[in-house]
């Protein structure tokens, strides 16, 4: 694998979390119940949005700035 599809195919990954959580956000808890449990459930959700939104970016910085080796070793 050369450097370009390598970096390509993290930069793909962190563009497909961010989908992700977008979608979590705009389907995740619905409004057909109500209570302490629907709150506990969106606060997870949020934390886990927060989640995968950092993981993204993460992504994203191996794409643009980790070199060669350490993109390659990450996807072995």
């Amino acid at each position: 694998m050369d450097e370009a599809t390598a970096r390509s195919l993290v930069a793909g990954q962190a563009e497909a979390l961010v989908a992700l959580s977008r979608r979590l956000s705009q389907h995740g808890v619905g409004d057909r119940w109500q209570g302490p449990g629907r709150r506990a459930c969106e606060a997870l959700m949020v934390t886990l949005e927060d989640d995968l939104r950092t993981e993204a970016r993460l992504l994203s910085h191996t794409a643009h700035y980790g070199g060669v080796a350490e993109v390659r070793a990450h996807f072995g």
